[in-house]
């Protein structure tokens, strides 16, 4: 609705225009003695022509407008009343809810043996014993895809079993430890986009802090493995899959078998537990491929669990590192923030995002991994805090290379980065002896957040130094999606066996430049689980002396891009970027040396590139300076 919701009002209007047009020419009456009711255009006599009837041909192939006569609110008969789902019973009573319910008349089963990993390749295959299978249609090699077709699902469960038994790969060992996984992510070569660089003038730091948060790999897991049905016949495909994009599936399939876009249609069915980008494209390829070897039949293809939870892309592990500095009152006056991450979304473009497409004997290449632009973002999603802050620096380190296959998991990279500043808030909070609440509204200046925050502590129950029953604790979280659109705060009591993050050591550890920032380890479940149980007075780790400051200010100048090269692309350049402008006056800044930063090479002069440029009017309307 955020993105869409508009255009698609618009385009309903527009189309309600046309029938109503069309039956008006139908029915020899005016177009405005006309009205739409329960799928019909009506007359006020009672005669009726159904949408049906009058879609008839290609009426509808018109360009959309941008702006069409849109009903009056109240006028609206649909649109902020309660209606019984339809689709409900049929997934309470195990009747045809999702793709996984799906069976066609002559339909067969198949599945595919999948290789020991992402690179092997099939260097000998035995298929005799698949071959003695009861009901064994078919088996199907491409290269190094290997898939079966049989009459009934269990048996093509036990003929992929005989079949993979009679495999031999070639299988190189390429996946890095997993107990340094993030050390091996931070240490691969990366793109550093500097997303926020600003500076204002403000009191001498009294405390530092740092701390470096880390997400790991995390599975969709759907309740339902990814499924597909499909069916080749006369040189063209029908396809029913779970996919969240049509038409870029279409797309993908159509390169896939060297077919024209045209003669490939994908219908959409809801999956059992889809979400993000898990293996429903994927599973739609096979679908595809395998029913192209049995044409004229039905194919339906369901990924066994083992295969949904080992191939389907994950969500990108991050880390994020964090150092902020408090003054003597209390208030942020430093504010570093960098996030290592991987791609965030691999879907269809192209067959080459399909992994089936990888095995093939003519393979498509994956696609040169690109990281998404703010404001919509990636692994930098959210990572633009939105409390003012007199100095900050933040670096999004794109990482291309993907040891582990990565796309899209809800929310992209906001939540990873909103757990790390909201957690690293509640830290600075505890450091300068202040209420978690009260110290989020002392450094914003948002006044719709400032509500949301304080009706939320209000509803919530939330009072400034209680303490919670025995076994129990308390958080508050505070967070804009995408930084734009809505405000969302969180706070939650949870009892104690919840597990909270791992608070930091106390004052008398070194100080970030002499060693690694402390660490919180989150897994998929403890993100939420710390997030909720965070308490107020935590040992909190300190620096013994104060940090190099920062330039950054979301009051005064900002600054985006470096000279010559520019540090977010590596292009040369010598154009000028100008400071953002104020949203109060700034004060005379104090001369001072540079300082290099723990995160940072020194700040250089201020000026970019043209996309650098164009980053920073991104940037500048998501933060609303």
């Amino acid at each position: 609705m955020e993105n869409s919701g508009v255009a698609v009002a618009n385009a309903a209007a527009q189309v309600r225009e046309i029938l109503i047009g069309l039956a008006a020419a139908r029915l020899n009456l005016p177009a405005d003695a006309l009205k739409t009711r329960n799928g019909s255009v009506v007359t006020s006599d009672g005669r009726s022509v159904g949408y049906g009837e009058l879609v008839e041909g290609d009426v509808l192939h018109v360009p959309a407008k941008p702006q069409s006569n849109l009903k009056d609110p109240k006028t609206y008969t649909i649109v902020g009343r309660d209606f019984a789902r339809l689709d409900i019973p049929a997934k309470v009573a195990g009747g045809v809810a999702y793709v996984q319910d799906l069976r066609l008349p002559g339909m067969v089963h198949a599945r595919v043996v999948r290789p020991p990993n992402y690179h092997a390749r099939l260097a000998d295959l035995d298929t005799r014993e698949a071959e003695k299978i009861s009901g064994l249609v078919k088996i199907v090699r491409d290269g190094s895809y290997l898939a079966v077709v049989a009459e009934r699902e269990e048996q093509a469960i036990r003929a992929m079993l005989a079949l993979a038994a009679g495999a031999r790969w070639d299988a190189p060992q390429d996946l890095p430890d997993e107990t340094r996984i993030h050390a091996v992510l931070q240490a691969l070569p990366s793109e550093a986009q500097v997303i926020l660089d600003a500076h204002a003038d403000a009191a001498p730091p009294a405390k530092t802090l740092a701390a470096t948060f880390r997400r790991p790999y995390q599975m969709h897991g759907p309740i339902g493995p990814s499924c597909a049905v499909a069916l080749f016949k006369d040189g063209s495909l029908t396809l029913w899959s779970h996919t969240q994009g049509v038409f870029p599936l279409r797309a993908a399939v159509a390169e896939l078998l060297g077919l024209p876009p045209e003669q490939v249609r994908v219908i959409h069915q809801e999956g059992s537990g889809c979400y993000g980008h898990d293996g429903a494209d994927d599973a739609g390829a096979d679908a595809a491929l395998i029913a192209r070897a049995v044409p004229g039949r039905p194919v339906r293809i369901q990924w066994m669990r083992d295969q949904e939870h080992g191939f389907e892309p994950y969500g990108p592990a991050m880390t994020t590192e964090v150092r902020g500095s408090l003054d003597a009152s209390g208030k942020i006056v430093d504010w570093q923030y960098a996030v290592w991450s991987n791609e965030h979304s691999t879907r269809p473009g192209g067959a080459g995002n399909l992994m089936p497409g990888w095995l093939i004997a003519k393979p498509f290449a994956q696609p040169v991994p690109k990281p998404i632009e703010l404001p919509a973002g990636g692994g930098d999603r959210n990572a633009l805090p939105l409390y003012k802050l007199p100095n900050a620096h933040i670096v999004y380190h794109f990482i291309p290379a993907m040891p582990i296959r990565v796309s899209a998991l809800r929310s992209l990279g906001a939540y990873a980065n909103v757990f790390s500043i909201e957690s690293f808030m509640d830290e600075l909070a505890a450091a300068a002896n202040a209420d978690p609440v009260a110290f989020r509204l002392a450094h914003l200046d948002d006044e719709r957040g400032r509500d949301v925050i304080a009706l939320a502590a209000q509803r919530f129950g939330w009072s400034p130094g209680a303490s919670p029953a025995a076994h129990h604790g308390r958080g508050f979280a505070f967070a804009r999606y995408r930084t734009t659109p809505a405000t969302s705060p969180s706070r939650s009591r949870s009892p104690s066996t919840t597990r909270p993050a791992r608070s930091a050591s106390s004052a008398r550890s070194p100080p970030p430049t002499a060693g690694r920032p402390s660490t919180r380890t989150a897994s998929a479940t403890r993100w939420r689980a710390a997030s909720s149980s965070r308490q107020a007075g935590r040992s909190t780790r300190r620096s013994a002396s104060p940090p190099p400051r920062s330039p950054l200010a979301t009051g005064a100048a900002t600054r985006f891009c470096a000279s010559t090269p520019c540090p977010s692309c590596s292009r040369s350049t010598s154009s000028t970027v100008p400071a953002l402008p104020s949203s109060a006056p700034a004060k005379p800044r104090k001369a001072r040396p540079p300082q290099p930063s723990p995160m940072r090479s020194p700040t250089p002069p201020v000026s970019g590139c043209a996309t650098c440029r164009s980053r920073q009017k991104r940037v500048k309307a998501a933060i609303g300076v």
